[in-house]
C-alpha cells in the first residue's frame, strides 16, 4: 500500500490551521508569544488573555465524539477486516480500540484514520498508526495548556505606588500623634556631643526604669 505518512502531518497540520482560522480561535500562540518563559510575576493586562487561550487550548484537547469514533473507525476496519471475522470479533475490537483512542480529540482521530486506511492491512496495525499519527501534535497540545496553566498560576506584577500616594514622613509622625505614640528620636537630637558620659536618674526614669531599681551611682542632672 501507499505509504502517506511522511506527508499525513503537513495534511493534519493544515486541517488543524483552517479549523482554527475559521473559528477565529488564535489566542493561545498569542498568549503564549506574549509572555517570557522565564517570567516570574504575570502583567494583569494578559490574565484575561490568558483565560480565553486556556479555554482554547482545553478545546484542541476535547475528545473525539462516540459518533465519530464510530464513523472512523468501522471504516478502517471495513478496509482490512479478515474474512473470517465475525460480528462479536469486530464489536470487540472496535470497543478495544476507542478504549485505547478514547482521549483523543476528533482531528487527530479523523487524520489518524485517514492513514490508517491508506496504510494498514490488517486490524492490529489500525489502533498504532493512528497513535503514531497523532503523538507529536497532541502531546504538543498538552504542552501548551500546562504552559497556559503555568502562566496563569504566576502571581500578578506588583504595581509601583506613585510618589502622591506615598507617606511623607511629616505625615507618618502626625498619625503617631494622632494615636498618642510619640515619635522616634532621631540619630541627630540623640547625638551627643563632648566626652561620654553615663545615663543620669532621669534617663532611667525617661526609659521606663522603676526608680528603685535604678542604679545609686546614677548621677542626678541637677546633681551634674
Amino acid at each position: 500500500m501507499t505509504d502517506l505518512t511522511a506527508s499525513a502531518p503537513a495534511a493534519m497540520a493544515a486541517r488543524t490551521a483552517a479549523v482554527a482560522t475559521a473559528s477565529g480561535a488564535q489566542h493561545l500562540p498569542r498568549f503564549l508569544s506574549s509572555v517570557n518563559p522565564n517570567a516570574k510575576h504575570l502583567d494583569p493586562r494578559l490574565r484575561s488573555y490568558g483565560e480565553l487561550a486556556l479555554a482554547e487550548a482545553e478545546a484542541k484537547l476535547a475528545p473525539a465524539s462516540t459518533a465519530d469514533f464510530r464513523t472512523q473507525l468501522t471504516a478502517c476496519l471495513t478496509l482490512v477486516a479478515p474474512t473470517g471475522m465475525s460480528p462479536e470479533d469486530r464489536t470487540e475490537w472496535l470497543l478495544a480500540a476507542w478504549g485505547t483512542l478514547k482521549d483523543i480529540p476528533p482531528d487527530l482521530l479523523e487524520a489518524g484514520c485517514e492513514v490508517a486506511r491508506e496504510t494498514c492491512d490488517h486490524p492490529s496495525k489500525i489502533v498504532p498508526a493512528i497513535m503514531k499519527l497523532a503523538d507529536t501534535s497532541w502531546r504538543k497540545r498538552k504542552g501548551d495548556r500546562a504552559r497556559v496553566l503555568a502562566v496563569l498560576a504566576l502571581p500578578s506584577e506588583v504595581e509601583e505606588v506613585a510618589d502622591e500616594d506615598r507617606c511623607t514622613p511629616e505625615q507618618a509622625a502626625e498619625i503617631l500623634r494622632q494615636v498618642g505614640i510619640a515619635p522616634a528620636e532621631t540619630v541627630e537630637t540623640r547625638a551627643h556631643r563632648g566626652p561620654p558620659t553615663s545615663p543620669t536618674r532621669e534617663d532611667y526614669i525617661r526609659w521606663g526604669v522603676d526608680p528603685a531599681d535604678i542604679p545609686n551611682s546614677a548621677a542626678s542632672e541637677e546633681a551634674a
